[in-house]
């Protein structure tokens, strides 16, 4: 079944280059509810004042780094599809991001067809998905 493209993002990352790229990239997929936070703080704010059916989020963030986001996020908002990204990931940090309970991780940079992929098994797993 197709994922839904009418799913609300928010793209997390300290990098305004990161954003609008990755911004850019789920538009091309063809998504266009993408919110943009700079920073876990940022994240935090437009969670609790909007409803997002996923994150794609930084792991390397500062003061507040994407696992810390992901783990404030359960805690605070509760449970949505999260994405975990960075430029060089370590097995450690996706074994426990996988443990916290993100959705996924890509390795940047990535292009349209690896973001694509990762999102429709994170939302298919979480039952976001077009009833035919």
């Amino acid at each position: 079944m197709p994922v839904n493209l009418n799913l609300s993002i928010l793209v997390v990352d300290n990098s305004p280059n990161t954003i609008r790229f990755t911004r850019d990239v789920l538009r091309k997929l063809g998504y266009k509810d993408v919110g943009l936070a700079n920073g876990g703080n940022s994240a935090l704010d437009m969670m609790r004042a909007n409803n997002y059916d996923l994150v794609i989020c930084e792991w390397n963030m500062e003061p507040m780094t994407g696992y810390e986001l992901l783990r404030h996020m359960h805690t605070a908002i509760g449970r949505i599809p999260f994405i975990l990204m960075a430029a060089q990931p370590r097995i450690e940090n996706v074994e426990a991001a996988r443990d916290a309970g993100a959705s996924g991780f890509i390795a940047k940079p990535f292009n349209a067809a690896t973001l694509g992929a990762k999102i429709d098994a994170a939302m298919v797993a979480s039952r976001y998905f077009i009833d035919d």
